[in-house]
């Protein structure tokens, strides 16, 4: 009995430290479509000089210092910082109209990296230091378009963030579902000022009532 209980032990030890996906590792397919949050599916490290270019990031020295995002957010741990996100995509979708995005307005600065199809580096930027017309995807939101990234079943990308005492986090959708996700929000905002507006005028008017009796009275 003893010794059965040994090898199960072993047996779980072993199947625990294959992962089921790999470090960074974002799978993309039709199932997940609507938006989620893929944070602990990415791995990062932070740059404590804010100097590092993408050029460095590659070397094996700096490769070595990316680890699993430890929650659902990335922090700036209560202080400016500048943090590298690397992003395995594993493409097994029948479209590449994928989205990446960060659903934060105050993101100071994102670059994003990617090889197109000539496998040469290309950046997409965003962040509040980018005027709205200038981004890929003109949202106040960090939006980054996968398409031109998913030319092969699996490549590798890199986000380079600058963030000011706050914390984000990374998601993904289709197109479609991230354009639905933008209009419900905007649908439940534009509820929620509605609500607000009628309760002010309402208000308003019991005040207008309220004076005009206390002027008759008088």
């Amino acid at each position: 009995m003893a010794y059965r209980f040994c090898f199960l032990l072993l047996v779980t030890s072993v199947l625990s430290s294959f992962p089921f996906c790999a470090l960074g590792q974002v799978v993309l397919n039709l199932q997940n479509e609507k938006p989620h949050n893929v944070s602990k599916q990415t791995a990062y490290f932070k740059d404590e000089t804010g100097v590092l270019d993408l050029a460095a990031v590659l070397q094996p020295a700096q490769q070595k210092r990316f680890q699993v995002v430890p929650k659902t957010m990335l922090s700036a741990g209560g202080q400016e910082a500048f943090l590298w996100v690397k992003v395995e995509l594993e493409f097994s979708s029948a479209t590449s109209d994928w989205v990446l995005y960060l659903p934060h307005t105050n993101v100071k600065n994102a670059e994003f990296y990617h090889q197109d199809s000539l496998l040469k580096w290309q950046k997409m930027s965003a962040g509040i230091t980018v005027p709205i017309h200038k981004k890929m995807y003109p949202h106040h939101f960090q939006v980054f378009p996968l398409k031109s990234a998913l030319h092969k079943p699996k490549t590798t990308c890199y986000i380079r963030l600058h963030l000011t005492n706050t914390t984000c986090s990374l998601h993904v959708a289709t197109t479609s579902g991230f354009d639905k996700f933008i209009a419900r929000k905007n649908l439940a905002y534009g509820i929620y000022m509605g609500a607000m507006l009628f309760i002010f005028l309402n208000n308003l008017s019991f005040i207008k009532t309220v004076h005009s009796a206390e002027l008759r009275g008088s």
